[in-house]
């Protein structure tokens, strides 16, 4: 840029100079906007990975915690009732002794199981499960996980538009249904199965969520699939008692209110919300009629 005049700490700057300059003033300001936001989003991400994870954690230890008082509250009942038949306690505890090592037992399944359902949900974390996905005709298992990641591949870079995710592996889940004409070709119809697609991160499964919403502009080879989490057994029987809760409040506060679910798969919760009023050309006559 060339300057016209320069006094005292004063620059005089040409019409066309003065444009340029912040055209690139702007330009920067925009850039480091947009590094700024990304570095917000990326923190806010790990945040709540880690309120998921601690959530999980002290859940199942919750839970281990009132089993444990339960049992114990069963064993002293039984214990009490054998001290009141003014028997020693060398023959309670051996009249008891299978029962207190089947409580044992019961604990350590317990405590295990919750530990392996803790594992295994953090182990989905960063799958995702895709529906209605054509699925190929190839007779070789790798040919047609070949066609499954690069249907992917344009899903997330044409549709998307967040360019290639780099998923590690594609699974379709369950037996291949397959079904054939009299001339022995593969018939219309047969549904697919679900896609499993293995993510490198969270991060990635999280940013594909949030573009979601481009899906329905698609067109119509991408428009009908729609994309969901992959959550353990007891997680989806979670949710289902959530969803039939919400149903059961909704239909009996249809008038004014209905609930809804909202938060993360493993924090769910039934919501109450208000309804929006729609008012009839009626109503509004009937709103704006002069009192007698």
């Amino acid at each position: 840029m060339m300057a016209m005049s320069k006094t005292s700490g004063l620059v005089w700057l040409c019409k066309s100079c003065e444009t340029k300059g912040m055209e690139r003033l702007l330009k920067d300001e925009k850039q480091i906007n947009a590094k700024a936001q990304e570095t917000i989003v990326a923190k806010v991400m790990e945040d709540k990975l880690d309120e998921i994870r601690d959530t999980n954690t002290k859940l199942i230890e919750d839970k281990l915690s009132l089993f444990q008082q339960n049992l114990e509250a069963k064993l002293e009942n039984l214990l009490s009732e054998d001290r009141k038949s003014a028997q020693s306690w060398s023959e309670v505890t051996q009249r008891n002794a299978p029962l207190v090592k089947g409580l044992g037992t019961i604990m350590k399944e317990t405590i295990e199981n919750g530990r392996l359902e803790q594992a295994d949900q953090e182990k989905r974390e960063k799958n995702v499960i895709l529906h209605r996905v054509p699925e190929s005709d190839k007779s070789e298992a790798s040919a047609r996980a070949g066609d499954d990641i690069k249907f992917f591949k344009q899903l997330t870079e044409d549709v998307l538009g967040i360019g290639d995710l780099k998923p590690t592996k594609a699974i379709r889940l369950g037996t291949k249904k397959t079904s054939k004409d009299s001339d022995g070709t593969t018939a219309e119809g047969v549904s697919s199965r679900p896609l499993k697609i293995v993510l490198p991160s969270t991060e990635d499964r999280d940013l594909l969520f949030r573009n979601l919403r481009k899906l329905r502009a698609a067109d119509k080879s991408f428009a009908s699939i729609s994309v969901s989490y992959d959550l353990s057994q007891d997680l989806r029987k979670q949710i289902k008692l959530k969803i039939e809760e919400a149903k059961n409040k909704d239909g009996e506060n249809a008038k004014n209110y209905m609930y809804r679910m909202r938060g993360p798969p493993n924090r769910l919760e039934v919501q109450k919300l208000k309804r929006k009023v729609k008012l009839s050309a009626e109503s509004l006559d009937d709103a704006f009629v002069d009192n007698p």
